[in-house]
């Protein structure tokens, strides 16, 4: 597993070049992953997961661990990400297809204040810069 694991973490550095806060992220959530494997199920190898796996690991999440939906939602996104590159380069079954988000509470807009509307107008009537 860590050896598939560091291929991985290679190709989202050099490959999808993603950013070092994205890469910490991916880091964390796939170690997370790894303690809850270790402490609630008998596998060793990432061949021998299954959508079953992912959602009572998304199950675990939101009713013993209190993860929010929306830090779900990026731990599963990342989960998703692995179970593909693991699939397209090394012919691993995709672990996560019919697993889906958990859903996001809706969220209103935020209004902008007169007086943040105003000073935005006034800064704008100032500035001459292009």
């Amino acid at each position: 597993m860590k050896e598939l694991l560091s291929k991985f973490f290679n190709y989202l550095l050099y490959e999808k070049r993603v950013s070092e806060n994205t890469y910490q992220a991916y880091h964390r959530d796939i170690a997370q992953f790894e303690r809850y494997l270790g402490t609630y199920t008998d596998v060793h190898d990432l061949k021998d997961l299954t959508n079953q796996h992912i959602k009572e690991y998304l199950r675990f999440l939101r009713l013993q661990a209190g993860v929010t939906p929306k830090s779900s939602s990026r731990k599963l996104s990342t989960l998703k990400t692995l179970s593909s590159y693991l699939n397209r380069y090394h012919d691993i079954a995709l672990f996560t297809q019919g697993v889906s988000f958990p859903k996001l509470p809706k969220q209103l807009p935020k209004h902008v204040s007169q007086d943040q509307v105003k000073r935005l107008l006034e800064t704008a009537a100032e500035d001459m810069t292009p």
